[in-house]
């Protein structure tokens, strides 16, 4: 919608491909970890809501696993949020699919996407999947992810509970949808 609005491009000119996810990427079952789940946030630019992801996440017992070179002032907000973090950049497709099946959660309370890539992608290895209730993440989710308000920190706190606490349910429903 976004792309016909701002080209002025009739819809009957354009069609939208669903699942573009590389064939690289595969079910690759993992039970989640309870005691400590992994939650992977792809990204640093300030869409991707880091910030909130951090301090949302304050008080429950994961690793916020961040990919994407952090500045200084991202490190202030995490240490200072009293999450456990831990990041790595400049990864290869490969070690990104390899993040992929490490993690428990993949974490995508963005701003502003153009797609969402990592809905489908988590989705695809078998993971549950946070995001955001915002337009094109609601149409990629399709129901099949927990939603949150991006810019409200107890939305968020819920929404990763919910992921954890149902992580079966979340981890079936993305397999369907993708």
């Amino acid at each position: 919608d976004e792309v016909l609005d701002l080209y002025n491009i009739s819809a009957d000119k354009c069609s939208v491909v669903m699942n573009p996810v590389s064939p690289r990427f595969a079910y690759q079952p993992k039970m989640i970890n309870r005691e400590r789940p992994v939650i992977l946030h792809l990204g640093n630019r300030e869409s991707k809501n880091l910030k909130n992801s951090a301090f949302a996440l304050a008080g429950i017992n994961c690793e916020l696993r961040v990919i994407g070179k952090l500045s200084e002032y991202q490190k202030e907000y995490l240490d200072a949020s009293g999450v456990y973090y831990s990041n790595d950049y400049n990864l290869t497709n490969d070690e990104v699919l390899e993040e992929y099946k490490k993690c428990d959660i993949v974490n995508l309370p963005s701003f502003y996407e153009g797609f969402g890539m990592p809905i489908i992608e988590g989705q695809t290895v078998g993971r549950a999947v946070v995001t955001s209730n915002l337009q094109p993440m609601v149409d990629i989710a399709n129901g099949s992810c927990v939603i949150v308000v991006p810019d409200d920190i107890e939305s968020m706190r819920k929404g990763y509970q919910d992921a954890i606490d149902n992580y079966e349910y979340y981890v079936k429903r993305g397999i369907e949808n993708s």
